[in-house]
This record gives structure tokens, C-alpha cells and sequence, in this order.
């Protein structure tokens, strides 16, 4: 997550992970928002915790609360996890000539399922 990092902070731990990480910016948060809602512009993570908010009452779910023990099971029914991959591959192409410090919104982890698409 990049959250509180400067930009430089979090343009270096990416370059430098040697691997394919799944960064997010502004945080994770920004992954279960995108199964609820397309977001194309700029978002703070203030901003993505009343969205999930609004999003988890609209859908009776109740208040968003950051370590929900059924956090997986509200997130991904009726089948959300594919708005959540299409989405996320949408704010893919948002910016994707800028570092990674300068992508919000962005969240990489719709990569670890987008190869289990297909068995969710």
C-alpha cells in the first residue's frame, strides 16, 4: 500500500521487490471497493472507506469495519469477484505510463485471482 509513504519510498520498493508485487494506491481498501463500484479518478483512502461504507449499507451488509471476519464472504457475493478483476483491470489502463506513486487509483492484487478467474 502506498498509504502515508512519499512518492519515492514507494516507487523504489516496487522497482526494487524483484518480483511482480501487488501493490495498491491509495491502500488494499481500494481492492474491495472495485467489487462494488468502477472508480476512475483520483480517491483518497479517506474517501475509500466512506465509499465502502455507503457500498456495504446499500447492500445490506451493515457498517465497513477494517478487520471483518466475513470480510471475504461480503465482498465477493453474487459473483462480485469478476466486477472486481474487470474493474481493476480498467484502473489498469488508467495512467499506466506513470510510477506506480502517481497510479490512483491502481490496485495490482486483482492479479493474484485473474489466473483463478475461471474456477471462482
Amino acid at each position: 500500500d502506498k498509504d502515508d509513504y512519499d512518492d519515492e519510498q514507494f516507487d523504489r520498493a516496487i522497482r526494487n521487490c524483484g518480483y511482480n508485487s501487488c501493490w495498491s494506491n491509495p491502500n488494499f481498501e481500494l481492492w474491495l471497493l472495485s467489487h462494488f463500484k468502477k472508480i476512475n479518478k483520483y480517491i483518497s483512502k479517506d474517501n475509500i472507506f466512506t465509499e465502502l461504507d455507503k457500498e456495504f449499507q446499500k447492500y445490506g451488509l451493515g457498517n465497513y469495519t477494517k478487520n471483518d471476519s466475513n470480510i471475504f464472504e461480503k465482498i465477493t457475493a453474487n459473483d462480485r469477484i469478476h466486477d472486481a478483476i474487470k474493474n481493476c483491470e480498467d484502473m489498469e489502463k488508467l495512467n499506466s505510463d506513470k510510477l506506480p506513486s502517481k497510479r490512483n487509483p491502481m490496485t495490482k492484487v486483482y492479479n493474484i485471482l485473474k489466473d483463478f478467474e475461471d474456477y471462482l
